[in-house]
């Protein structure tokens, strides 16, 4: 009993002739573009190298370039938005120097009324003594044996 690809094989048979010479077209076309194509490559010019690299690069993944496309219009509208509300919050350079002159003002005025007071006398026991560590890492036991 012939098996199922031997069987298959017999009923296409007579369709290899006509399938050889298609074969042997597209092979003869492919080799005639070849050679055409690789004396255009020595002197490519920038209309070409432009369309391949348009062929190449962007037709394939246009969904990938549309979703860039879309995300940075997305981050400038964005930035536009956050531009303009803090323009509208952020004080003019005249209001800011009428600002800073009430300030020095005030800081004038109370500088005036309350003067600072020097000490005339602290007592010993306010000094501030570095206060000793209860842990002491293997760096300054060691360097405690050195002494």
């Amino acid at each position: 009993m012939p098996s199922p690809r031997e069987i298959l094989i017999a009923r296409h048979r007579e369709h290899e002739p006509r399938l050889d010479s298609l074969r042997a077209a597209v092979l003869a076309e492919a080799c005639s573009q070849a050679k055409t194509s690789a004396g255009a490559r020595h002197g490519i010019g920038p209309r070409v190298f432009l369309r391949a690299l348009w062929r190449e690069l962007f037709v394939p993944c246009r969904l990938a370039w549309g979703a860039f496309a879309g995300v940075w219009l997305l981050l400038l509208a964005l930035n536009a938005a956050d531009r303009s509300a803090t323009e509208a919050i952020r004080p003019s350079v005249a209001e800011a120097a009428a600002v800073l002159a009430c300030w020095r003002e005030e800081r004038r005025a109370l500088a005036e009324w309350d003067p600072p007071v020097a000490p005339t006398h602290l007592p010993a026991s306010s000094a501030r003594r570095p206060r000793e560590q209860s842990w002491r890492g293997p760096a300054s036991a060691a360097a405690e044996r050195a002494c």
